[in-house]
C-alpha cells in the first residue's frame, strides 16, 4: 500500500511551479531516481552530522523514506538535481 501511496503522491502534487512531477510511470522512475539523489545528499537522512537526543538512534528506513514525511523532509530539505 506505501508505494502505491507514493505512486499516487508523485502522479497528484504538483511542483512548487505548479507543473506535475511525472505524467507517466517512464517520469515515475526518473522522479524517483532524482528523489534518491536527493536523498542522499540530505545529511539527517543519511545519518550525517549533529542528531540530537531523541534522534540520536534513528535510521532511515524505506518506509519513512517513501512516507509523506520522509518526503515533505528530503524535498524541503535538499536541492533539485540540476
Amino acid at each position: 500500500q506505501a508505494l502505491s501511496d507514493y505512486r499516487d503522491w508523485v502522479f497528484t502534487k504538483k511542483r512548487r511551479d505548479g507543473t506535475p512531477r511525472a505524467t507517466n510511470d517512464a517520469e515515475l522512475v526518473e522522479w524517483t531516481r532524482d528523489y534518491c539523489t536527493r536523498a542522499r545528499a540530505n545529511d539527517f537522512i543519511m545519518g550525517r552530522g549533529y542528531r540530537a537526543p531523541e534522534h540520536k538512534n534513528w535510521r532511515c528506513s524505506i518506509e519513512f523514506l517513501f512516507s509523506a514525511k520522509g518526503m515533505q523532509k528530503v524535498i524541503e530539505q535538499t536541492e533539485e538535481p540540476a
